[in-house]
């Protein structure tokens, strides 16, 4: 039995005897850096379970919240009082995820596992207009050329890697095909609410007023390659909560279901 092993089943009744136990600085770096911690990794979510409410208690002294959904995952949220820096999603991939979620709820009846980098782009062209597609991915109006498509296709490529990176999505290895986890669900928290389709722009408008959302025309995003999308490009307090306050509303706030 490993060191880490060995912790499975222990009590925290403080959090003294949270910091004790080896898997504390996994859990406290991964929540830091924005990454939903899931059921299905049983030893981190079974510790954050044991010690939810020490836990809470010590990020609220961070001035941050530590969540869980609807779907049983845990992660962090900053409180309106802090001052932590932030990275937050821009509309492009608040609404490449809302797309994902759209196709996830109908691949339960298809039970499909996978879906392919093209199905998810197809999807969209199918879902959007041409102009809004066009406004999202910042291509101008008129005759694609192979140059646009391979444009939009890696913009797709670089929030697909993004959203790897903090465990809303699982990439095959060749980055081609992509499953779901439960924490996709997270994308609809903002839209709640609505009654229609049709109020969901309006509604990304407000959030971008609100903060929640970056502006797409505020960010080069361009300038950011493969490499760069792949490194550690941010520091842990800098990633410490990259989805931001971007699913705040409807969430289960320093409570446990």
């Amino acid at each position: 039995m490993t060191e880490l092993e060995s912790t499975e089943g222990d009590q925290f009744n403080t959090f003294m005897d949270v910091m004790k136990s080896p898997l504390f600085p996994v859990v406290d770096y991964k929540l830091r850096r924005g990454i939903n911690i899931l059921p299905a990794d049983y030893m981190l979510y079974s510790f954050v379970n044991q010690a939810f409410h020490p836990l809470c208690e010590y990020y609220d002294c961070l001035s941050l919240t530590l969540c869980f959904s609807n779907e049983s995952v845990y992660y962090l949220l900053p409180q309106r009082r802090g001052k932590i820096p932030l990275e937050r999603f821009n509309e492009l991939q608040m609404v490449t995820g809302l797309i994902i979620v759209a196709m996830e709820l109908e691949k339960q009846l298809s039970q499909k596992e996978w879906f392919t980098t093209n199905q998810l782009l197809e999807r969209m062209s199918n879902q959007l207009s041409e102009t809004r597609l066009l406004e999202l991915f910042r291509r101008r109006p008129g005759q694609q050329t192979q140059y646009d498509l391979s444009k939009i296709q890696d913009e797709i490529r670089k929030s697909l890697i993004v959203f790897d990176r903090y465990a809303f999505i699982q990439l095959s290895k060749d980055r081609q095909s992509f499953q779901t986890t439960p924490a996709i669900y997270r994308f609809i928290e903002p839209l709640r609410g609505l009654q229609q389709e049709s109020e969901i722009p309006q509604r990304l408008a407000e959030l971008i007023q609100e903060g929640y959302l970056v502006n797409i025309d505020e960010v080069a995003r361009d300038s950011v390659d493969e490499d760069l999308a792949e490194s550690d490009r941010f520091s842990a307090e800098e990633e410490m909560d990259t989805t931001g306050d971007l699913f705040a509303s409807g969430t289960h706030e320093g409570e446990q279901l």
